[in-house]
């Protein structure tokens, strides 16, 4: 995927979305060197979205984890339950009538 791809993919992503952001009080940042010497930046966090079609608030907890080499990222993995969101959204779309 390129770095457009990626962009645009998250954008069509979020058009469901009236809001969203990580809660700052929420939010935790560490970093290790590993027995390998390789460094990584973990992430906690609680992320939260309003759906625009219900204008109810999700919660979703967050762990991300990036790899730096040359203060660039080169490796990044990230681990969350979204399916509340996706249940909604299944909820929403069965409960529309279809079009005659």
């Amino acid at each position: 995927m390129t770095v457009a791809q990626g962009i645009a993919l998250n954008k069509e992503g979020i058009a469901i979305l009236s809001s969203y952001n990580y809660v700052p009080d929420e939010s935790e940042y560490e970093m290790v060197v590993t027995d390998k010497g390789e460094t990584w930046v973990n992430f906690w966090g609680l992320w939260q979205g309003r759906l625009k079609a219900n204008n109810q608030l999700y919660e979703i907890p967050v762990h991300l984890t990036a790899q730096f080499i040359d203060g660039k990222i080169v490796k990044e993995f990230g681990y969350w339950d979204n399916s509340p969101l996706l249940l909604a959204l299944k909820q929403l779309e069965e409960a529309i009538p279809p079009e005659i």
